[in-house]
């Protein structure tokens, strides 16, 4: 396996004016770890097609085809630390169906709940 770190993931969609926030976790899928992409789109925008081919293009032009997420999904939010920090492990283990280990640690909990409502990215 090629190991690919969600920055390199995430660099190249932030750069588009209409991702305003975005994390890049490995999710279990098929006896293999796919790349599933959450971003917080601007205010007035929603996840369309086009937009989902722009990110992947964007991703694939910066890095490379092994870059380009399986699944782009829209959220409202992503939890943070309470110094700011993405909870990526948070993210994947609520993906995975698992508990959150450190709940306290996040400063918006509540932003999980987005993720939970999206498991049938499993």
């Amino acid at each position: 396996g090629v190991r690919i770190g969600s920055a390199e993931v995430c660099g190249p969609a932030l750069a588009l004016d209409e991702i305003d926030d975005a994390i890049a976790i490995g999710q279990q899928y098929a006896n293999e770890e796919r790349i599933v992409l959450c971003v917080v789109l601007r205010k007035d925008l929603q996840m369309t097609e086009a937009l989902r081919k722009k990110i992947k293009s964007a991703i694939r032009a910066a890095t490379s085809p092994r870059h380009v997420p399986a699944v782009i999904v829209d959220v409202p939010d992503l939890p943070r630390t309470i110094s700011g920090k993405t909870v990526e492990l948070a993210v994947r283990a609520v993906i995975h169906g698992e508990t959150v280990a450190n709940t306290g640690a996040i400063a918006n909990p509540e932003a999980l709940e987005h993720f939970r409502d999206r498991l049938d990215l499993v």
